[in-house]
């Protein structure tokens, strides 16, 4: 395969699991999918990451993810912002689960308030919240999640997302997702990845869309953010063997109900993990009401 001219730099990072975070499978329980083609919603745009931010795949896989229930395009690189607020630095690259704090804390801007051109400022400049005016933040708020749930339960990596993609393609819910990505695989033939492994790569956040199947074999449909010149227009499609093996960094979704309802589901059925307060944080909350 011939590599396009573009670098994958990675952006995305670890974080560590929270098993407090909500259970796709503790709330909707087991999904049987179909055998056949589906989309939860066509992409809205393909973004382009390396014009402004390489290392901002958290922040425009995000937006896309958002775009697809929102049906506007929104800005990535306020997205990517809000995430590095949440993290509280401008370090190299953001977590999937920051960003789904950020998506319910903060939410999405549309592009058309953007209050400069993003391509006349540079990384640390378009990563750093300080320069976004905070009003925006109230903007942000008509596109903001309700709750976010961690995406499991099946046998296979694949079959939890495929599940998850199928059980709420009604509201529009795509994957927030990310992998190893490969050297070579943006200039993947047709953009089908290759089932056999390579080495080197790096993490990269991408949004699943759905299923499209290949000489009979199911591909998961990836959403990427390096422009239509690559893949298929964009879009990429992934085996199920090299999803196991290389999404190994989470998945979430967005979910149009509120916390109090998910933790009653989640509490009748005895799945519930209670955040238990932390001394020091307690303290410090108290010290700022008093002080």
């Amino acid at each position: 395969m011939i590599e396009k001219n573009k670098n994958i730099e990675g952006g995305l990072k670890r974080e560590r699991k929270d098993p407090r975070d909500y259970s796709f499978q503790g709330i909707f329980g087991a999904v049987e999918v179909p055998i056949g083609d589906f989309v939860v919603a066509e992409p809205l745009e393909i973004k382009d990451q390396e014009v402004n931010v390489a290392d901002g795949c958290t922040g425009y896989s995000l937006s896309a993810v958002s775009e697809d229930q929102e049906g506007v395009a929104l800005s990535p690189e306020f997205t990517f912002a809000m995430i590095k607020k949440i993290e509280g630095n401008l370090s190299w690259g953001g977590g999937l689960r920051s960003g789904c704090k950020a998506a319910v804390k903060v939410g999405f801007i549309e592009k058309s308030d953007v209050p400069f051109n993003v391509s006349e400022k540079d990384r640390n400049f378009l990563a750093n919240h300080l320069n976004w005016p905070w009003e925006l933040q109230l903007k942000a708020q008509k596109h903001a999640k309700q709750s976010f749930v961690r995406v499991d339960g099946g046998p296979t990596t694949f079959d939890a997302i495929r599940a998850a993609l199928w059980q709420n393609r009604g509201q529009k819910q795509s994957v927030y997702t990310g992998c190893v990505w490969r050297p070579g695989w943006l200039g993947a033939p047709g953009g089908i990845i290759p089932k056999e492994p390579k080495s080197g790569g790096v993490g990269h956040a991408i949004k699943a869309f759905g299923i499209k199947y290949i000489k009979g074999e199911p591909y998961l449909m990836v959403q990427n953010s390096y422009g239509t010149d690559v893949g298929d227009k964009g879009i990429f499609y992934f085996p199920k063997a090299v999803v196991q093996r290389e999404f190994t960094f989470g998945a979430y979704q967005f979910v149009d109900m509120p916390q109090t309802e998910i933790k009653g589901i989640l509490r009748e059925k005895g799945l519930l993990i209670e955040n238990k307060p932390n001394f020091l944080e307690t303290v410090w909350q108290r010290f700022k009401e008093i002080f």
